[in-house]
């Protein structure tokens, strides 16, 4: 019964999963394989399903969200006084140091 309820359909968990955490989070590709290796996923169902997810969002485009809403937490890119706030790129995002993705 469980099966049918689709409750033990590891394909359809692994989509579910990988989608909540690549546009929910923000994660990359390898840290929602991480996720899904360590929920008893096989590599190879949570490959297809982070594949079927970008297909919806890009890694690069959730890239794009995570460092605009880290920079938004962190109030980097501000204008002051008419100027760009140092260490910003034009448009005012200011990439992190380092991604943990």
């Amino acid at each position: 019964e469980l099966s049918t309820l689709r409750y033990l359909d590891d394909r359809s968990f692994a989509e579910q999963w990988a989608r909540n955490l690549a546009v929910n989070r923000l994660l990359g590709n390898r840290r929602i394989e991480e996720s899904l290796r360590e929920k008893g996923i096989a590599a190879a169902t949570a490959r297809r399903a982070i594949a079927a997810v970008r297909e919806e969002i890009s890694e690069e485009e959730a890239v794009r969200r995570h460092i605009r809403r880290r920079n938004r937490e962190r109030g980097h890119g501000r204008r002051k006084e008419g100027k760009t706030e140092i260490g910003t790129e034009p448009d005012g995002e200011r990439l992190p140091a380092r991604l943990d993705f």
